[in-house]
């Protein structure tokens, strides 16, 4: 019977050890994947700026909102280098940029996680 219940101590000690490392080390996970979307969201939204960039330096203006950002992924007349990569459309939530042209500035924002706007042509 001593034997029994050394036995259910250590199983018990050993799930309370175990349930004490998951509590401790969840909040480090958690944290470094919110690092790991929030460098992917920012590299991809600056390699748009980039592409978008270029695309008015090769065609002299923006796409329009309703051409939008997939435009950037196809070859035209006047745009035939540095096709935007698909993947790069996305932010680290693997929700599409939203590409908004006024017909004299752009604006790309990204509706995250926490729906945030982390908007504007100079933000990154």
């Amino acid at each position: 019977m001593a034997v029994k219940i050394i036995n259910f101590l250590k199983i018990l000690l050993l799930l309370i050890s175990l349930f004490t490392f998951v509590t401790l080390i969840l909040p480090v996970v958690e944290e470094i994947a919110l690092r790991s979307k929030s460098y992917e969201l920012r590299k991809n939204f600056k390699e748009v700026q980039i592409v978008l960039n270029e695309y008015k330096k090769q065609c002299g203006k923006y796409p329009t909102s309703e051409q939008g950002l997939k435009w950037l992924t196809t070859r035209h007349d006047c745009y035939k280098d540095g096709l935007l990569i698909i993947d790069y459309l996305k932010n680290g939530y693997d929700k599409e940029f939203v590409y908004v042209f006024d017909g004299n500035n752009f604006r790309l924002i990204s509706l995250g996680k926490n729906s945030l706007d982390i908007s504007s042509q100079d933000s990154f």
